[in-house]
Formats: C-alpha cells, sequence, structure tokens
C-alpha cells in the first residue's frame, strides 16, 4: 500500500483545483502574490467619487451658464463664485462619504444606483440648503434663487447619471470580478 502524506495531497487538490476554474479565477490561487491588488470596493469607491466631483461641477457650470449675472452690489463676481465653490468641494465629498454613498457597494454586491438616489437627493437638497442659508445669513451676498435651484436640480442629474457611467465602467474591470467557487454537483454547480 502505497502511503501519500498531506502536503502531496493538498498540492495535488490545489492543481485540480487551479485546472477546474475558469481564466479570470486563478490569480485567486496564485502562490507569487501577483494577483491584483485592488479589489472591487476599492475601484468602485473611487470611481463614485470622481463621478460626484464631475457631477458636482457639472452642474455648478450649467448653473453658472444658465444664469446671469446680478451685478448688484452684494453680488460677488463669477470668479470669486469659482473659487468659493472649489474650496467647499472637499465638503461635499466628505458629506457624501458621512451618508455612506462610498460605502454600501461593498456592503452588497447587488447595490445600484437606484439604491442611491435617495442619498444624493438628499445630500444634493441639504448642502444647497447649508450654502442658501450660509450665503443669507452672512450679509454679504444675496443667493439667487434661479442659480440655487438650477444647481440642485442638476446635481441631482448629473450624480445620479455620473453613477450609473462609473458602475457600468467598472463592470469591464478585472478588479470589478469578484471570484466564485462551487463545491459539490447537481443543480447548484451548474450544468453537468
Amino acid at each position: 500500500m502505497r502511503t501519500v502524506s498531506k502536503t502531496a495531497l493538498d498540492a495535488e487538490l490545489f492543481a485540480r483545483l487551479k485546472d477546474a476554474v475558469s481564466s479570470p479565477t486563478p490569480p485567486l490561487f496564485d502562490p507569487s502574490g501577483t494577483a491584483r491588488t485592488h479589489g472591487r470596493g476599492w475601484l468602485v469607491r473611487r470611481v463614485l467619487l470622481v463621478a460626484d466631483v464631475l457631477g458636482l461641477i457639472g452642474a455648478f457650470l450649467l448653473a453658472q451658464l444658465a444664469t446671469p449675472s446680478s451685478g448688484g452690489v452684494d453680488a460677488i463676481s463669477r470668479r470669486e463664485e469659482w473659487l468659493l465653490f472649489l474650496l467647499v468641494l472637499p465638503l461635499w465629498v466628505v458629506a457624501a462619504r458621512l451618508y455612506g454613498l462610498y460605502s454600501r457597494d461593498e456592503e452588497r454586491t447587488d447595490h445600484t444606483t437606484i439604491d442611491d438616489v435617495g442619498g444624493v437627493f438628499h445630500l444634493v437638497t441639504v448642502g444647497t440648503c447649508v450654502t442658501f442659508f450660509a450665503g443669507s445669513l452672512s450679509g454679504t451676498i444675496d443667493p439667487n434663487r434661479l442659480k440655487m435651484a438650477i444647481f440642485w436640480l442638476a446635481a441631482v442629474a448629473f450624480m445620479s447619471l455620473g453613477r450609473v457611467l462609473g458602475r457600468i465602467a467598472c463592470r469591464h474591470s478585472a478588479s470589478y470580478l469578484q471570484n466564485t467557487l462551487v463545491v459539490g454537483s447537481g443543480g447548484a454547480a451548474g450544468p453537468s
């Protein structure tokens, strides 16, 4: 009777398992450690952050182009508005993170942009109201209501659309794939 060590059995099982899996999966079994370093959550968080920032910038640009300069005594120049917007842009990102808009994809694999619309709507509504009231209460400027309304509507739309496009782009990345190993046979294991 031939005796086989546990290590040899493990190596044989490992080799059989590696041969049985599909082509995107072998990095999971890569003993050299050169498999991808960033996973799905890392990728999606960064893509959504870029989508949100571009959505906010696009909304601000649209609001600037759609409304004329008031030219009043208490009005600030468009250049100063852009500077102020760029200074508070990181606060929008922090608020979005506090709303959980970057972490839910890792918690639930079936999380979609539809699930985010309520959070995006609430974030933009609160952020726009805070900006409006901060400007009004400061006494130095009188915020343009039309410009604020256009920004609010465009920010909700652009951020949501950006998130849809970002998730579509993520699905084409190797980092988005999740490895699955089905052990067993029958209906759960797929066609034989």
